[in-house]
């Protein structure tokens, strides 16, 4: 049932409550989202602000069920990023599909100057959130969320041919069951494992020596690295090196992580891009094996959202 008041609308959700929706800012108010029915949300809650971005959690009639906005203001964006790499996040982001993902449900340019993507809603916060809140986590549940982090790697990876090259706590994150999404797909690229890249983007903490020391790197071998890093922070609780340093090899030992940990994190840092770990090693490593053998990271049908199609218009 609606009832319209003012600029909002109310409707009643399945136990009869009222929901006040959101009066459609003017930008929204395009034929796109009319037929798809956007116009109708919740008065959106601002849940994240970057330099050239804000996101927004609002209820979505559509899909009943809360999703994220992230509205790209493009003039805040130097011309090169929104000639270059604003078209790749766009068609990776519509074309990834896979349950440690986030899904995209809609994207549409409502303004020349404003691209809007509607994402899946992750109630569960950041992973380093997660991480800070426990002071590092138990490597049991370590081994659960880095295999589901590596099998998203995968998927770019191996089926798409995708870097995704920002890899880290930040762009990871949780939903309600405390499933993994890996997220953000701003310096992501299509690529082949032979090529090399001289785009030097991402995180520093995160960053292989190729790219600390701006010499071509291979962006598959920088996603493994920054898997390493993500992986040490999960356990310790802090990065293996100071955000300004450069990290040494191998990584610093600490209590809190265990010899077969140690080992696969290692591999992973590897200074030699060429010898560094990937998905195989990754799996069949002594450690991974210990904490993932009983499927635990496994995501039950149960539990996973069923989304419709991809639609943009």
């Amino acid at each position: 049932m609606e009832q319209r008041g003012g600029g909002d609308t109310q409707v009643q959700d399945s136990t009869g409550n009222n929901k006040r929706l959101w009066a459609t800012p003017s930008f929204f108010n395009t034929t796109s989202f009319v037929d798809y029915n956007y116009q109708l949300m919740t008065v959106p809650q601002l849940v994240a602000v970057t330099q050239h971005s804000t996101v927004h959690k609002s209820y979505s009639r559509v899909f009943g069920r809360f999703v994220a906005i992230k509205i790209i203001d493009k003039k805040s964006i130097p011309s090169f990023l929104v000639e270059k790499f604003l078209p790749r996040e766009l068609e990776i982001t519509k074309r990834v599909n896979h349950p440690h993902i986030v899904h995209c449900l809609h994207i549409a340019q409502p303004q020349p100057t404003k691209v809007v993507i509607i994402y899946e809603f992750c109630d569960g916060g950041t992973l380093l959130k997660y991480v800070l809140d426990y002071n590092g986590l138990e490597e049991k549940e370590a081994g659960r969320l880095f295999r589901q982090l590596i099998d998203a790697v995968y998927h770019l990876h191996f089926e798409l041919s995708v870097a995704h090259r920002d890899i880290k706590l930040e762009n990871i994150l949780l939903d309600s069951n405390k499933v993994l999404k890996l997220a953000d797909f701003g310096f992501a690229r299509q690529t082949y494992k032979a090529e090399k890249s001289t785009s030097y983007c991402g995180t520093r903490p995160y960053s292989s020596p190729q790219l600390v020391n701006h010499t071509p790197y291979e962006p598959f071998a920088a996603d493994w690295f920054a898997c390493g890093i993500a992986l040490y922070t999960m356990i310790a609780g802090f990065w293996p090196h100071k955000p300004w340093e450069m990290i040494t090899y191998p990584v610093k030992s600490t209590e809190r992580i265990s010899h077969s940990a140690k080992n696969l994190i290692d591999r992973l840092i590897e200074n030699d891009e060429e010898k560094r770990a990937d998905f195989k090693e990754c799996i069949n490593s002594e450690w991974l094996l210990k904490h993932t053998a009983d499927g635990s990271w496994i995501v039950p049908q149960s539990t996973s959202t069923i989304y419709p199609n991809y639609k943009a218009y």
